[in-house]
């Protein structure tokens, strides 16, 4: 493994951006059963009642990451909290690469190959490192397959695209032209779960995509068992692909081991 890869890997994935390659995600165009037109409160009343809700969650998958032209594929581990706490683990042929600590306002992580190395900061810090606004919700949405952002956003027109509803949004930040950006989503007509989001900010010339595929049942809920991220700007394309594995934990207790020896500090 090289240097520049491992480095940032912890940031890479806790940015949470570019699964699959550096193509642009689009749903699945299969399925040409016509849906029927719906409005803008009721779909909304429907994405809201079907959002994965959880008290504990742990997750055990296959990692396959893209930065800067190099390949990874390693094994993830993830536990979390709902609306608290994100403990994430990677490893390769039983070797641990890195720990990680995500909290609602903070982000720690021990990078134990090529080097070992110690990050802790906010994610005000993390994003004058990175250029990118993360916040604890965002990366929590994105790893359980909820619909990112959607929360914030104000009454819009309910569009059908590709047989599945399709909902898009022009938003500013604090009223500048700085952080404008648009969000476009993809929404299951039978689940009514976010298949594709698609981010992109013209100002920065920069774009997300987020697709959620293998939908499985998990006690009468519906949960992604594959979740792909692609974040292109105008010097990088980060790619990750997740494939949790089945069964997952859900509602039991979970730790979050973490401890910083003296050989980080």
């Amino acid at each position: 493994m090289k240097r520049n890869l491992l480095n940032n890997l912890f940031l890479s994935v806790v940015f949470v951006v570019g699964t699959y390659g550096c193509s642009v995600l689009k749903p699945n165009k299969h399925n040409k059963e016509k849906i029927k037109t719906i409005g803008y409160k009721k779909l909304k009343n429907y994405i809201d009642e079907n959002q994965f809700n959880y008290e504990w969650l742990k997750l055990k998958g296959d990692a396959n990451i893209v930065f800067k032209g190099e390949e990874e594929k390693i094994k993830t581990n993830f536990r979390l909290r709902n609306d608290s706490i994100i403990w994430m683990n990677f490893s390769k042929a039983s070797f641990q690469l890195l720990t990680g600590l995500v909290g609602k306002d903070s982000l720690k992580a021990l990078i134990k190959y090529p080097e070992k190395k110690y990050f802790s900061g906010t994610f005000n810090e993390l994003q004058k490192m990175i250029s990118v606004n993360l916040s604890f919700k965002l990366i929590e949405d994105l790893l359980t397959g909820r619909m990112i952002g959607h929360e914030k956003s104000n009454k819009t027109n309910v569009q059908i695209k590709e047989n599945k509803y399709y909902l898009k949004y022009d938003l500013k930040d604090n009223g500048t032209n700085q952080n404008n950006y648009s969000v476009q989503y993809w929404i299951n007509p039978k689940l009514f779960k976010c298949d594709s989001i698609v981010v992109s900010s013209a100002a920065n010339e920069t774009t997300m995509n987020v697709s959620y595929n293998h939908w499985s049942q998990v006690e009468e809920q519906h949960f992604p068992l594959k979740v792909n991220f692609n974040f292109t700007n105008l010097s990088d394309t980060i790619a990750l692909e997740l494939k949790y594995k089945s069964p997952l934990k859900i509602n039991e207790q979970q730790n979050f081991p973490f401890k910083i020896s003296e050989k980080y500090i």
